[in-house]
């Protein structure tokens, strides 16, 4: 009888050490896979999320937390974990692996709202006490100084040297010396701005898409989409591609006088009608990757009754795009690649009592 009690708690231990990944400390309950049954992307793990102290949270729930990319050059990667508590706040955390282990190396008060990155340093906008501030960003993006900016951007494109946009609900803004002055360009809403060419830029408005030949300060239409743009991308080929609405790829071949739809999310996942790609991403002519938001979360009609987000993959230029990872904790609103290639997607995880842990998903294989 000892003999096979002996062996029993043999096999217990053993079994917790298999379940174990010493490289995502702490992990969830043994309810929940981290690696959600998929093993080409993994999880990593950025920081501990504090217990909620929302007075609408439910005992024993964790912060939402939502990380923003701020810097990313070679090896080196740095976020902002914006922790949603009563008094909201930031946590930097930055990667000197290209993604793979993270260390928390400052924090801000307030919460990340947008990023860009001029070389070695960062520009960024935060929400805080009310107002919406510009920032000056150093140290790989871990040290930060704010400055007020008038009005509610939500985020930032750099035109060229201190020529940058800040563009929101309330309009478009301009600034010719980094941050310190800034002018109305437009009162036009954008949900997405891009550099055209060298003298233009291209936006997307609700249904349209425009373009701008004089810094945002007028636009005329190019297009008008079925699904709602909400971001928009040139790839290396010179192709341009939307990320809209309904999980909707829009391409266009000349210069986003006509586009045609290559990936449709609702085809796949009928009652995905609320999904949304978020941002597009290439490594190079041929490979690239879309993250998609979805709230509500997606019965896939599969294991996966409650899909928060997926990450999309092309192999040809995005003349076609697949699912090629799921999740049911990661609303995916963010895309980098860093050296390795390694390709990095963050997002926004609500509230739970399951994860006590921030996490960025990652492929070191190009999603294979």
């Amino acid at each position: 009888m000892k003999i096979q009690k002996l062996l029993m708690l043999c096999l217990v231990v053993s079994i917790a050490i298999v379940a174990c990944n010493p490289d995502d400390p702490p992990g969830p309950t043994s309810e929940f896979r981290l690696d959600e049954n998929q093993s080409n992307w993994t999880k990593r793990f950025l920081l501990q999320r504090p217990p909620s102290d929302l007075p609408s949270s439910l005992p024993g729930m964790f912060s939402q937390a939502e990380t923003k990319i701020l810097y990313n050059s070679g090896d080196t990667v740095t976020v902002g974990v914006n922790l949603y508590q009563n008094i909201p706040y930031s946590i930097i955390a930055t990667s000197y692996t290209s993604g793979i282990s993270w260390l928390q190396s400052s924090s801000i008060n307030g919460l990340f709202k947008s990023s860009i990155q001029d070389g070695e340093k960062c520009y960024g906008l935060r929400y805080y006490l009310g107002e919406t501030q510009w920032g000056d960003g150093y140290q790989y993006g871990r040290s930060w100084d704010w400055h007020t900016i008038v009005g509610n951007p939500d985020k930032l494109i750099q035109i060229s040297g201190d020529t940058i946009l800040a563009y929101g609900s309330d309009g478009i803004r301009r600034t010719t010396d980094a941050g310190t002055t800034w002018t109305i360009a437009s009162t036009e809403i954008a949900t997405s701005i891009a550099i055209y060419n060298d003298s233009m830029l291209i936006g997307a408005f609700g249904s349209d898409i425009m373009v701008s030949s004089n810094m945002g300060s007028s636009w005329s239409l190019l297009y008008t989409a079925t699904n709602t743009p909400n971001t928009l991308f040139r790839a290396p080929d010179g192709s341009w591609l939307a990320g809209c609405t309904s999980g909707s790829i829009l391409r266009s071949t000349d210069l986003g006088n006509n586009w045609s739809q290559v990936f449709l999310l609702t085809q796949q996942y009928s009652n995905a009608t609320l999904a949304e790609i978020k941002e597009i991403h290439f490594l190079d002519s041929q490979n690239g990757f879309a993250v998609v938001s979805c709230l509500p979360a997606v019965n896939c009609g599969d294991s996966f009754d409650a899909m928060t987000g997926c990450i999309l993959r092309t192999v040809d230029s995005g003349n076609t795009w697949t699912v090629n990872y799921r999740s049911e904790f990661i609303r995916y609103t963010g895309l980098i690649s860093s050296n390795g290639p390694h390709v990095i997607a963050t997002g926004i995880q609500a509230e739970d009592n399951i994860l006590t842990g921030v996490y960025i998903t990652i492929t070191t294989s190009l999603g294979n």
